[in-house]
């Protein structure tokens, strides 16, 4: 996967303070030719083809002088010349694989107003939530099967319109709650691919997601072909599950879409409407 470039295509020589030593301007190229947007002391003594001890005392000076930012432990970003990289790109390139989802995907995506505090990154990997230039990133693990959706754009690994809401149906607590997915959901519906999202839907495998997704089509009256709504019927299995499933088990029951509704159908159509 293509990285982002983390400085300009031109030269930096002459962009330079004249305090950067030979040594340091040549660190710097290497990661801007290699289109490194985090990179370690490893990376260096790959692309430099010097041993480590000198790597780590390079690394040392440059955070010293303030040509780069430790963002975490052994992780570090050019800083200068400007700009620096984006906080998204960066947060997506914290892990491998990761891309960025929930509500931070909603928000890039303009399917809400809101403008989340926290970076939401998808990974299949397990790791704590941090700060990085004053942000908190949080991630959350996702099993291989479902790790699907994405692309880069602009630098960032981003969640495609489709994936940014099936992640949020699917764990809604990560994008500002049930309500604010249902919102979400019916601000995009005329600008996704509704057959996209129903094949996503049914790649994740999650009775309770399938469950989500029909009932919201139906109670937020959202134009769907039959045949597609039929894939979803077939694939709910038996049992009910909750709408919102942080909530209490508590509310009515919709017995077509075999869901427990423990968030009034008034209280959605009320923020969206």
């Amino acid at each position: 996967m293509k990285k982002h470039k983390i400085v300009a295509k031109s030269s930096i020589r002459h962009r330079l303070k004249r305090s950067v030593s030979k040594s340091e301007f040549s660190v710097l190229e290497a990661i801007r030719s290699s289109n490194l947007t985090i990179f370690s002391p490893r990376d260096i003594e790959r692309l430099m083809g010097i041993e480590k001890r000198k790597c780590y005392q390079l690394v040392y000076r440059m955070k010293q002088k303030g040509l780069i930012s430790e963002i975490e432990n052994g992780k570090y970003v050019v800083i200068v010349p400007p700009p620096e990289p984006d906080i998204l790109s960066i947060a997506s390139y914290l892990v491998f694989p990761a891309y960025v989802s929930f509500w931070t995907a909603l928000s890039f995506h303009g399917y809400t107003e809101q403008l989340p505090m926290t970076i939401f990154i998808a990974t299949t990997k397990r790791k704590q939530k941090m700060e990085c230039h004053g942000t908190q990133i949080r991630f959350v693990t996702l099993s291989p099967s479902r790790f699907f959706g994405y692309a880069e754009v602009d630098g960032i690994i981003m969640a495609d319109k489709e994936k940014s809401l099936i992640d949020s149906l699917l764990l809604p607590r990560y994008a500002g709650g049930m309500v604010e997915v249902a919102k979400c959901l019916s601000n995009a519906w005329r600008d996704v691919n509704v057959k996209t999202l129903v094949d996503y839907v049914l790649r994740m495998e999650n009775k309770s997601l399938t469950k989500r997704m029909g009932y919201l089509i139906k109670v937020l009256d959202l134009p769907i072909k039959t045949s597609l709504i039929r894939q979803l019927k077939d694939n709910i299995g038996k049992g009910y599950s909750l709408l919102d499933p942080s909530g209490p088990k508590e509310g009515g029951y919709d017995e077509e879409w075999m869901l427990r509704q423990n968030i009034s159908i008034k209280r959605i159509r009320e923020a969206i409407y």
